[in-house]
């Protein structure tokens, strides 16, 4: 019988083992997320084509394998396409509504475009297989699509509308359209919803150089001429207005302007984006798709965001300091002024130390005199006439004055030999300024202790 520590081990194992199968089987799924693309099925791959604004019917790319061909000679399916389609493919971007206020009222609290089909009846200007193709088609580029069921005018019939929140007014198609001239209406509508730029000069004047209220300047810039995906650059600037400002720029290939400008090195024969936020620059050359276009526009908002917190956090703390700063001078200043008297004769203490009243001094100068000469000084005055020199001193001027000793003058002779002027300028003021050393040798003029001679 194995015993309970056997049984726990056993567990244990088990479960280490289960953990880790788990986790890296976990870690494969993510690692090859992207290539699952390959074995969706067709209309999810019509859809990733459709978020890149590809025509697959025009390239004959009808089975799978030439529809698979098609997305890799356009790029790298990501994840935020593999997101997309899967919203696309869900119905997300289709909403149905029992009332025109309904309607009205999700446009208005929505950031995209709508492309609503108003009905009298059961009666419709486009059939429902063209509509549900025309929707697909949209809905890959991040356009809503509606059905409002209403009692129109007879005169107007039914008919469809283009419309978002920022449109002064929508768009209306009342005459009956199949897929192609209802797609063709849709896509020349939404050209005037991004700005041509004609020239290098002009992107340098009006969207380089230039102050302006937009947060975030998206240039979609291509060598094809005769191509510009307005669906898409329309609904990308009703997803981010009034931050995002869309151009379309065409260029020749092989065109060196960006390198040399920006020093970016791009494909110019692949569209691409120039992402503009201030004085930063940045180019998008991923596949041109709306989900891609939109994830990286969200990322430059959201960091954009966060350098903006980041700076009112800055302001705010320096504001904080400045409080400080200030409010510690002035109480700084107001103990200044409290103390000041206190203060002024501190320094004047200090820097002008007074001299000592004429009894004071006496009576200083008495015990000095009597300390000096009982350690060996001499303190005397010379006669009127009477001859320094001759008395076999080794100077003649006092080393601290610097004047020549003469008659009528009390002199003072230290221990250690060397003479001064016996006055409050000159020995006497040096010992009681800054101590009882010879100004000369620095032998002590008074011992403290008379064991010490």
């Amino acid at each position: 019988m194995p015993n309970f520590f056997s049984v726990v081990a056993i567990f244990v194992a088990i479960a280490v083992t289960f953990v880790f199968f788990a986790k890296t089987g976990h870690e494969d799924i993510n690692e090859d997320h992207t290539k699952d693309w390959r074995m969706m099925r067709n209309n999810k791959l019509q859809a990733v084509l459709d978020g890149r604004q590809i025509d697959y019917l025009k390239h004959n790319a009808l089975e799978k394998r030439d529809l698979i061909n098609l997305i890799e000679l356009t790029g790298v399916v990501s994840e935020d396409e593999l997101q997309g389609v899967t919203e696309v493919t869900s119905g997300m971007f289709e909403k149905y509504f029992n009332t025109a206020e309904e309607a009205d009222k999700a446009i208005a609290n929505s950031n995209a475009l709508w492309l609503t089909r108003i009905c009298k009846k059961q009666k419709f200007s486009i059939n429902n297989n063209d509509w549900k193709k025309l929707r697909r088609r949209v809905a890959a580029v991040g356009v809503y699509s509606g059905q409002v069921p209403v009692d129109c005018d007879e005169k107007q019939g039914s008919y469809m509308m283009l419309h978002s929140r920022h449109f002064s007014k929508a768009k209306t198609l009342s005459t009956p359209a199949n897929f192609a001239t209802a797609y063709q209406w849709v896509v020349e509508n939404l050209a005037v919803q991004s700005t041509a730029i004609f020239s290098y000069s002009w992107l340098n004047l009006h969207w380089l150089d230039k102050k302006n209220d937009y947060m975030i300047q998206a240039v979609y810039v291509s060598s094809e001429k005769n191509f510009v995906p307005n669906i898409l650059l329309a609904s990308l600037s009703a997803c981010f207005k009034p931050k995002l400002r869309i151009g379309r720029m065409t260029i020749q290939e092989n065109d060196d302007y960006f390198q040399k400008s920006f020093g970016f090195v791009v494909d110019t024969s692949k569209p691409f984006v120039l992402i503009i936020t201030g004085d930063n620059k940045t180019i998008f050359d991923g596949a041109m798709s709306f989900s891609n276009l939109k994830a990286k526009l969200q990322t430059v908002v959201q960091s954009l965001a966060a350098m903006s917190r980041t700076n009112q956090l800055s302001e705010e703390e320096k504001d904080a300091w400045s409080f400080m700063i200030y409010f510690c001078a002035f109480i700084f200043i107001c103990i200044t002024i409290w103390y000041l008297p206190q203060i002024m004769d501190f320094f004047r203490f200090v820097l002008f130390r007074p001299e000592p009243t004429n009894d004071i001094a006496r009576l200083l100068e008495s015990v000095l005199r009597t300390r000096l000469e009982s350690q060996g000084a001499r303190i005397w005055v010379t006669g009127p006439n009477e001859n320094i020199n001759a008395l076999g001193f080794d100077q003649n001027q006092c080393s601290i004055c610097r004047e020549a000793f003469e008659g009528n003058q009390t002199l003072c002779k230290l221990a250690c030999g060397h003479i001064f002027h016996w006055n409050r300028d000159c020995i006497l003021g040096w010992l009681r300024r800054f101590g009882n050393d010879c100004p000369l040798c620095r032998d002590p003029a008074i011992r403290l202790n008379p064991e010490d001679e």
